[in-house]
C-alpha cells in the first residue's frame, strides 16, 4: 500500500481551502438541491407544495450534517498521510480491514475504526490512493491480506468497503479469487446500481459508479461465492447515490439506515448497531430472489 502523493494531497489541502472560504450557504444550498431532487423523484407529490416547513426543515436538517460530516472529513484528512501503525500480532482478536470511498482516505473512517476497537476487533484501515485504476487498488488488497495471512497467520478477514471501496471488495472477491480469504463482507453506502451524479465525478475511478460501467455490470451478473457472508448497509437519503435504492444489493442482508445521509453514515449510531450485529451474528447469504424478504430498516436513533 502506498502513501498518497503530494499532488493528490496538494489537491485534497486546495479543496479544504475553497471549502473553508466558500460561504457555507452555498454547500448548503447544493445538497439541499440534491435532497429535495431525492425526495421529489421518490414521491412526485412533494412538488405540489415544496416549501412546506415540515419537509423543508427535514431537508435542511439533512443537507445540514452532511455538510458538517464533509468538513470533519476534510479536517480529519492529514491524519490519514501519516504512516499506518504496525499491525501486532492479535491471534483471538477477529481482523476487521476497512476500505475508504472516494475522494477522502482512511481518515474519514477514524470514528468508525474507534468504537469498533473499543468493541475488541482488531481493526486495519490501508493507506491507498484513489488515484489508480481499480485493478491495481484491487491487487493492493490482495498483498495486504497475503501479508496478514503470510506473516501472522490469519486464514481469514473481514473486509469492510465504503462507498467506492464497497466495489473494491466486490472486485475482491467475485473477479480476484479472494472469497477463501473473506469471512464475512459489508458494504457500506455503495452504488452498487451506478449513481445518476457519477457523471459529475472529475476523476477516472468515478466512471466505474455509472449506471452503464461494464465493470458494474459484471459485479452485478457474477454470481457471489456461497462460502463469504455478506451483508449491505445504505442510507434511506443518500444524496449522493441517486436514486438511494440504487444502494440496493439483492444478495445478503440489507439494511437501512432511516434519516440519514452518505456521509452521515460514517458517524450515524445506527450504522455501528448494524455492524456490531453483523460481526457478532453474522449475515447469511441470501439469493436474490429472496432478497426482498431480508431487508431491515434500522431506526434513526
Amino acid at each position: 500500500m502506498t502513501l498518497v502523493s503530494l499532488a493528490e494531497l496538494a489537491t485534497i489541502l486546495h479543496l479544504l481551502i475553497q471549502l473553508l472560504l466558500w460561504p457555507p450557504a452555498v454547500l448548503l444550498a447544493l445538497l439541499l438541491v440534491l435532497a429535495r431532487y431525492s425526495q421529489a423523484a421518490r414521491d412526485p407529490a412533494c412538488l405540489d407544495h415544496p416549501l412546506r416547513l415540515p419537509r423543508l426543515l427535514r431537508d435542511l436538517s439533512l443537507a445540514g450534517l452532511e455538510y458538517l460530516c464533509c468538513l470533519l472529513n476534510l479536517l480529519l484528512f492529514p491524519l490519514g498521510c501519516l504512516p499506518p501503525t504496525r499491525w501486532r500480532h492479535r491471534p483471538k482478536r477477529r481482523t476487521l480491514i476497512l476500505l475508504h470511498g472516494l475522494y477522502f482516505n482512511r481518515a474519514s473512517l477514524f470514528w468508525l475504526q474507534l468504537r469498533l476497537r473499543l468493541h475488541g476487533l482488531r481493526v486495519i484501515t490501508p493507506a491507498f490512493s484513489l488515484w489508480h485504476n481499480i485493478e491495481s487498488l484491487t491487487e493492493a488488497l490482495d498483498h495486504q491480506i497475503s501479508a496478514l495471512r503470510l506473516e501472522q497467520g490469519v486464514e481469514q478477514v473481514d473486509l469492510l468497503g465504503y462507498g467506492f471501496g464497497g466495489l473494491i471488495l466486490r472486485n475482491y472477491v467475485q473477479r480476484r479469487g479472494g472469497a477463501n480469504h473473506i469471512r464475512q463482507a459489508i458494504c457500506l453506502g455503495c452504488a452498487h446500481q451506478g449513481s445518476d451524479l457519477a457523471v459529475f465525478a472529475p476523476t477516472r475511478l468515478a466512471r466505474h459508479l455509472r449506471r452503464n460501467d461494464p465493470l458494474l455490470i459484471e459485479l452485478n451478473r457474477l454470481p457471489w461465492p456461497p462460502q463469504v457472508a455478506l451483508a449491505s448497509i445504505r442510507a434511506a437519503d443518500d444524496l449522493l447515490i441517486q436514486p438511494p435504492e440504487a444502494a440496493r444489493l439483492p444478495l445478503g442482508q440489507d439494511m437501512v439506515i432511516a434519516n440519514c445521509g452518505h456521509l452521515l453514515l460514517l458517524y450515524h449510531p445506527a450504522t455501528f448497531s448494524a455492524l456490531q450485529q453483523i460481526l457478532v451474528g453474522g449475515a447469511p447469504v441470501t439469493a436474490p430472489e429472496q432478497a426482498t424478504t431480508n431487508q431491515r430498516s434500522l431506526p434513526a436513533n
